[in-house]
């Protein structure tokens, strides 16, 4: 599964392009927002990943940023970060399918959405991550405040292509795939306004269950592992006697300086100003 959604992603980037959308994207064309009352989810934005869509059957609505479109173009859309999107069918009796690819810190995770006047909407049970040598630098280059579309277009079909020539499509362990990119994320990205939500979104899966199969994996929740990923990191950068408690805290993600010096206490055994003397 996915092979054939892989190849058709990539003759479309090559042969048309990518439209890449951000948020101040103000589409051509737009159609009435009260025929679209319903979407399938919410519109929503993300700050921490940028996914793209490929239309690989009928023609369903698009919204970006506020406004509604019809997608009938054989070229993949990217949603840069803070792209206000969703979709809906364009007719109830017309059926639809797109391929999204998002793009996470190690690689790409693959998944579909559907609509059908039998079953309404739903996304593929099946999912999967792929992974690639460019992996890393399409993360990197995904996170720019300004993206460099034309290195991240070369990135992405380097991934596509990699995975096309050497294999990788077996999704028997993408539940591990995705507990191992959580945690990868949390270890590099502390420092930031980190959710559950988030991560759902990241990997497509319903956060009560990414944060159980978390918990089967490493024996801890994700707050609880992103908690004491930030006071390692606090207690590291007070070792080195450049930061001011405060702001060694303020640089692990710890907004909160009475939480901060109670859960510091209570890990290390000694007050943050403590420890940064302590010689340990």
């Amino acid at each position: 599964m996915f092979e054939q959604e892989l190849i058709r992603m990539r003759q479309a980037l090559t042969e048309n392009g990518a439209l890449y959308l951000t948020s101040g994207s103000v589409p051509e064309h737009p159609l009435a927002g009260s025929l679209f009352g319903d979407p399938y989810y919410s519109p929503q934005s993300h700050e921490t990943h940028v996914e793209m869509i490929h239309r690989t059957a009928g023609e369903p609505a698009l919204h970006v940023n506020g406004k509604w479109i019809r997608l009938n173009t054989e070229r993949p859309h990217i949603f840069l970060r803070g792209t206000v999107h969703t979709e809906h069918y364009l007719e109830p009796e017309k059926p639809y399918a797109l391929f999204w690819m998002t793009v996470a810190p190690d690689g790409l995770n693959l998944h579909q959405t559907s609509y059908s006047p039998e079953n309404g909407y739903g996304q593929s049970a099946a999912r999967l991550h792929i992974t690639s040598p460019s992996a890393a630098d399409l993360w990197q280059c995904a996170s720019e405040k300004e993206v460099d579309t034309p290195r991240f277009h070369y990135l992405l079909l380097e991934s596509i292509d990699y995975t096309l020539k050497n294999g990788g499509l077996d999704t028997l362990n993408y539940h591990l795939d995705i507990v191992l990119q959580v945690k990868k994320y949390l270890d590099e990205c502390y420092r930031k306004n980190i959710t559950l939500d988030d991560l759902g979104a990241l990997t497509h899966y319903a956060p009560p269950h990414l944060n159980k199969l978390f918990r089967r994996q490493y024996s801890v929740s994700i707050h609880n592992y992103l908690a004491e990923v930030r006071l390692r990191n606090a207690a590291r950068m007070l070792k080195k006697g450049s930061l001011l408690v405060k702001d060694a805290a303020e640089a692990a993600g710890i907004h909160d300086q009475r939480y901060f010096s109670r859960a510091f206490r209570k890990k290390f055994g000694m007050t943050p100003s403590e420890y940064a003397t302590s010689g340990k």
